[in-house]
């Protein structure tokens, strides 16, 4: 579940924390996780909502995307990191730092 660390977004997402626990009535083994999403770790307002997070219920993956403008490249050209190259590369580190995040939690639940 991705989470912008804003108020906000942080009200937004209990109802998809609702969904989540419905869901895990038909489905006990279902897992969910937050990912911090457009992250600006040098504010106080991120910090805070960042520090309220472990309290929401769902476990955080260690991986967080900072807000970048790769991102938003990537989306207006229609395109990947990769077609960015090195322009983009702290991103690309970031998305492949939760792409082996996400790839071990379902190699575990797999065993």
């Amino acid at each position: 579940m991705p989470v912008i660390p804003s108020p906000l977004d942080l009200w937004a997402s209990l109802r998809i924390r609702e969904a989540i626990a419905n869901a895990r009535h038909k489905n006990p083994g279902l897992m969910a996780r937050i990912v911090v999403n457009q992250v600006q770790l040098n504010t106080v307002l991120a910090r805070e909502v960042l520090g309220m997070l472990p309290e929401f219920g769902i476990p955080l993956l260690a991986a967080q995307l900072r807000q970048r403008t790769a991102y938003r490249q990537c989306a207006a050209l229609g395109g990947t990191l990769a077609t960015l190259g090195t322009r983009a590369g702290i991103a690309a580190v970031e998305v492949s730092a939760l792409g082996r995040e996400v790839r071990a939690l379902l190699g575990s639940s797999q065993a």
